[in-house]
């Protein structure tokens, strides 16, 4: 699974949610079904930091696809919206997840009001 194709996935997840519950629920099938994919690369051979960068990636779709979608619910101007965004720290910012890592991130801004 490439990356371009994570992105298609969910997008095509989040097309078929009527509601805020159905977003909840395609959101958490994006993540189960890329776990899924990731321990069958895995138990064919995948070593521990393809995993990691790989498992890292999918959490950078889930999140630029949740920064979009608070963006636009707090009806952020795109003006403040370019001035700020998510860092990733720890294992995260390595790109070293495991299955049940912890996401470490930093919200950096420059003072919105």
């Amino acid at each position: 699974m490439a990356v371009q194709p994570l992105s298609h996935k969910l997008s095509a997840l989040l097309t078929n949610a009527r509601d805020e519950a159905g977003e909840r629920a395609a959101l958490k099938q994006y993540v189960c079904e890329s776990r899924d994919v990731l321990l069958r690369y895995h138990r064919h051979g995948m070593g521990g930091l393809h995993f990691g960068a790989f498992y890292a990636r999918v959490m950078d779709v889930l999140l630029e696809e949740l920064w979009r979608r608070a963006v636009k619910k707090i009806k952020l101007p795109a003006h403040d919206a370019e001035r700020a965004g998510l860092l990733a720290l720890g294992s995260f910012g390595l790109r070293q997840l495991s299955l049940y890592s912890d996401l470490d991130i930093l919200l950096l801004h420059d003072g919105l009001d």
